[in-house]
């Protein structure tokens, strides 16, 4: 906040700085006009470029301020909606949702989910561009709020994702920027579920339910990856055979959509490239463990890329 402070005061230095230069520099063309009657001419021009080249400088600025003034003042908006009563019980009602639900959610409910998910979402926006400061944005507009919406809803972000494409993308960056803040920061946040308290950081460190970071989010927009999450029940590869049939169904009904078609090729090339007895061994002793497995795949030069990560 002090540096940006800094900042502005600088930018002023500098504007002040430009404004009393110009000022002399017209005033000293006015003094040498009554001298000479050609120089008159060649005074003229030069105050008249002058004169321009200052007040194109001058429209610059203000349209910056303007734009200063209208982001912060959709900041301030965002700030006074998130602490509004009907906002506040909105997430409530989140905070507060079953896996039955979710299974089988409301038109209304839909509704208050996709009001604060929009919200999260523009804050997210606000965050990225530099417009709020990250950690005024974690402290103040509700950092802890979006870690716990995280936590009830990104099942429901990733089957919207699935439906719509990347959706979301901002309020996933920004949650998992608070994470890594509360995280480094040893800041607790709990979730009070049916009396026991969910300790929401360790949660969401787990593969499937850590959001990504805007880094790795800008990856898989490029590369636009798949992943599987392996069980004891049910592996790699057969996670990878559901979810190509899946994706088949929904090329049936969206037969020109690419990002079906980009998906079942990946999901086909992986199938046919990997050895999965092979890929077991590597996996399942760390689900023996307690651990939780993660694929991330990708197809890059027409061939199948894949990556496992682990985590306690």
């Amino acid at each position: 906040m002090k540096n940006k402070i800094k900042d502005f005061l600088i930018q002023n230095k500098l504007i002040s700085a430009f404004i009393i230069i110009w000022s002399l520099f017209l005033v000293a063309f006015i003094i040498m006009l009554p001298f000479n009657a050609l120089f008159n001419w060649v005074a003229i021009t030069a105050i008249a470029t002058w004169v321009l080249s200052g007040g194109v400088l001058a429209a610059i600025w203000q349209i910056g301020e303007a734009r200063k003034s209208t982001n912060a003042q959709i900041a301030m908006d965002l700030f006074r909606e998130l602490r509004e009563d009907e906002t506040v019980e909105k997430l409530q009602r989140i905070y507060h949702l079953t896996q039955s639900d979710k299974n089988q959610l409301s038109p209304i409910a839909k509704n208050n989910i996709r009001h604060i998910l929009d919200r999260f979402e523009i804050l997210g926006i606000l965050v990225e561009k530099g417009i709020v400061d990250k950690d005024i944005a974690i402290h103040t507009y509700g950092g802890a709020s979006a870690l716990r919406c995280w936590y009830k809803l990104h099942p429901y972000i990733e089957q919207m994702s699935e439906e719509l494409g990347p959706w979301k993308i901002n309020y996933e960056g920004y949650t998992r920027l608070c994470l890594d803040y509360f995280i480094n920061h040893n800041l607790p946040v709990k979730l009070c579920i049916e009396g026991k308290d969910i300790d929401i950081l360790a949660e969401l460190q787990e593969a499937k339910s850590k959001p990504r970071s805007w880094t790795e989010i800008k990856r898989d927009m490029k590369e636009k990856p798949v992943y599987f999450y392996p069980t004891l029940d049910a592996c790699v590869e057969t996670h990878a055979k559901q979810l190509y049939n899946r994706t088949s169904s929904e090329l049936l009904k969206n037969p020109d959509d690419k990002l079906f078609q980009q998906r079942l090729e990946t999901v086909r090339l992986f199938l046919e490239s990997v050895d999965f007895k092979k890929l077991r061994k590597e996996w399942e002793k760390y689900l023996v463990e307690g651990k939780k497995v993660a694929f991330r795949v990708w197809q890059k030069n027409g061939k199948a890329h894949w990556k496992m990560t682990v985590n306690q």
